[in-house]
């Protein structure tokens, strides 16, 4: 009779872990899950006639506008652009209308600097974004765009 109480005594506790620690995989599945339904709900596109953007060889700028395409908004801090595979030395932004928060349909002119470019009028460029979105429901999505663009020099 001992043997059978203790048995079950220790089958129960055994039980009772084995109980919380499902339940702390399937919480942890369910964030998951909603971070990645999150995920599908934030995008950007790289905007405006990309055979048509503003050069000025003589600044070294590069003007392209980006569009917020998802449903959250975006970060304007944390952000990385490439061209041709290289960084400016400095990029400005400002959204378009509000100049503060890059809602969803927003618009954010971007100027990427750099003196080393050399460039001419009518050359193709290929330009990479890497961005972040706002923090939703406590994560932070990362967004890309890239496209091949044709430089119009002003």
């Amino acid at each position: 009779m001992i043997m059978l109480v203790t048995a079950l005594l220790i089958s129960g506790s055994a039980s009772v872990i084995l109980i919380s620690e499902w339940s702390d995989t399937l919480r942890a599945a369910a964030l998951n899950e909603r971070s990645l339904s999150d995920k599908d709900d934030v995008g950007v596109a790289i905007g405006g006639d990309h055979a048509m953007v503003s050069y000025d060889s003589t600044a070294g700028e590069i003007t392209l506008y980006l569009v917020n395409t998802g449903d959250y908004e975006l970060n304007t801090a944390d952000y990385e652009f490439f061209v041709d595979g290289d960084a400016p030395t400095s990029t400005t932004g400002t959204v378009l209308p509000s100049g503060t928060e890059w809602l969803p349909g927003y618009l954010y002119e971007v100027v990427l600097t750099d003196t080393g470019w050399s460039y001419t009028d009518g050359d193709d460029v290929s330009v990479f974004f890497l961005g972040l979105s706002e923090t939703i429901n406590g994560n932070a999505h990362s967004v890309t765009a890239s496209a091949e663009v044709r430089l119009n020099a002003v």
